[in-house]
Parts: C-alpha cells; sequence; structure tokens
C-alpha cells in the first residue's frame, strides 16, 4: 500500500509515508525488484526484514489516518516518508541485538529516523530482522513517533509510552494466542519480559515499588495493564471478532487523541494526568466514526483505579 510506482522498470520499498533507506550500519542494501514482480524471500533474510519494515510502518500511518485523523495535521513536525532502516544498530551495539529504535528529528519536534535490528540471534548468519514484528512498529512509531511529533520527547513523564499497549490493541483481536498466557506477553515471539496483565498486588501499581518512572519498561507494563483492562472491558474480551476489532479501534483512537491533545508543556507528570488526558480525548465527538463524545471516562477511571 502507498509505494511509489517504479522508476526505470525498477520497484523500489518507498512511498508515500515510508522509505526504507540503509541510514545506520551495519551497511545492508535496501532489495529493489524488477517493476511488476513481487518483493519475496526467505523470513531470514535481510531483505524479508526491509519488506515487513515498509509494510508494517506504512500500516501504522494507514491505521492513524483510517481513524479520522489528518496525517499532516496529526504529524505535522513529521517530514514525510520517514526514513526507516530495516537492518540497523542499537546505540553503540554492532546490529547483532534484540532492539529497534524511533529517533525524534533535528528539531525534536517530529518523527526522525527508525532503525530495527534483530528478532532472534540464534542464527545470525540467517538473520530473523526485528522489522518482521507488527507488535515492534507499534510500540516505535506509535509509541514513540507520536510523542515525539506532540511533547517533542521520546517519554511521558511518567512512563516510556503507550506503545506496548498500542501494540495490544493492533494485535490481539485476531490473536491465536487468545486464551493462552502469552496473550498478555508484548511481542510474545521475541522472549521479552514485558507483560499485559500485570498485577498491582504484586507490586505493578501506580507508585507501587516497580514504579520506576518513564526511562524504564516498568511504569510503560503499568500502564499497559491498565490500557489493556479498558480495551477488554469495552469488547475486547467479546466472542465476535467485529466486536473486538472496534474495541481496537477505540483504544487506539482514545491514545492518539488524548496524546494529540498534548504538547510539551503539558507532558503528563504522573498517571492521573494521563487519565486526564484520555478523559478529554474521550470527551470530543469521534466524527469519522458518527460517534458522540462522552462514554468512557468511567470505564477509563475504573482501569486506572484497578491498577
Amino acid at each position: 500500500p502507498n509505494l511509489t510506482g517504479p522508476a526505470g522498470g525498477v520497484q523500489s520499498l518507498a512511498g508515500t509515508y515510508v522509505a526504507v533507506v540503509d541510514h545506520d550500519a551495519p551497511a545492508v542494501a535496501v532489495p529493489t525488484a524488477p517493476a511488476g514482480t513481487d518483493f519475496s524471500y526467505h523470513a531470514r533474510t535481510n531483505d524479508f526484514a526491509a519488506v515487513n519494515a515498509y509494510y508494517h510502518a506504512n500500516n501504522v500511518f494507514d491505521v492513524v489516518e483510517s481513524l479520522g485523523f489528518n496525517l499532516a495535521a496529526y504529524f505535522d513536525g513529521t517530514a514525510f516518508p520517514v526514513r526507516v532502516d530495516h537492518r540497523a544498530k542499537y546505540s553503540t551495539g554492532d546490529g547483532v541485538e534484540v532492539a529497534a529504535y524511533c529517533s525524534g528529528n533535528l528539531h525534536a519536534d517530529g518523527i526522525g529516523p527508525v532503525g530495527y535490528c534483530l528478532t532472534d540471534l540464534s542464527d545470525t548468519a540467517h538473520p530473523l530482522g526485528r522489522a518482521v514484528d507488527k507488535w515492534v512498529h507499534w510500540h516505535e512509531l506509535g509509541g514513540h513517533g507520536i510523542l515525539w511529533d506532540h511533547l517533542h520527547a521520546g517519554n511521558f513523564g511518567f512512563a516510556h509510552s503507550a506503545g506496548d499497549a498500542l501494540a495490544a490493541f493492533q494485535n490481539d483481536p485476531v490473536s491465536l494466542l487468545r486464551g493462552r498466557p502469552e496473550r498478555f506477553r508484548y511481542a510474545p515471539f521475541a522472549g521479552l519480559d514485558r507483560w499485559l496483565n500485570r498485577a498491582a498486588a504484586d507490586g505493578w501499581g501506580w507508585g507501587g515499588p516497580r514504579d520506576n518512572g518513564p526511562y524504564d519498561y516498568n511504569a510503560e507494563q503499568i500502564l499497559a495493564a491498565t490500557l489493556f483492562r479498558f480495551y477488554r472491558a469495552v469488547g475486547g474480551d467479546a466472542a465476535d471478532e467485529p466486536t473486538r476489532r472496534q474495541a481496537a479501534r477505540l483504544s487506539t483512537y482514545l491514545v492518539l487523541n488524548a496524546v494529540g491533545h498534548l504538547m510539551p508543556g503539558t507532558n503528563p507528570p504522573d498517571a492521573a494526568g494521563f487519565y486526564n488526558a484520555l478523559a478529554a480525548a474521550d470527551a470530543d465527538d469521534w466524527t469519522t466514526e458518527g460517534w458522540a463524545g462522552g462514554a468512557y471516562r468511567k470505564v477509563l477511571r475504573w482501569a486506572f483505579e484497578k491498577q
């Protein structure tokens, strides 16, 4: 979707919203294909990672637009197409690590370079890229990307981001992991120890012993557990798939709209501040869906209080 057409008979992985580029070490070329042919590769190749880097990153922007947001206005500090490196390194690493990043641009008011390392280190001669995982794109672009544009920072003042929750909303409705413990694990196939069902009684409550602020993943797990509770309550646990999909759309919309109400001077310093932003977002009429605002404030409040 949204690919720019071929040039000189050659199709590249670049389009309206995303361009796959090699901007970071290690140097790994971006594949092209003759016009009219498929990009088809074995999963354990850098080229497969490149196709996924385009497809999943573009999906983030497609979903945001489908929820009624004007992309040029919502991402007003971001220059499109966003530059995504399908085989990058993380910080001082060498690219042979399970990691990904979404940087701010030079003015820290929009999305800058985005990079993906690996998902699995058991066979790096046949690499499985981090870019193959839809969860990770929603954590990076959905979580950090929207914060760069609206808060001019990559993190909330009280938690890493809402990216784990957004990833869960987008993946859970049709997941084959529903009914299994792994349903509640962020990026379940990467083995990361981040969960969507952390219990306040185990110290994972707001202000509790595991609430360690914005620069680690504990507070993100607390926020993810809070928001995933909301999603489940408004239809995420329904038996029929359309209701689950609508719950995912609603939950995603509310987080995006809440962040869209924020600006650098109003970065929430605590969970109550973000609840207030969500309540304000809920008060808006969701005009593209024909929904009147104000229906979910109490459910949001309950979800936060339970944590």
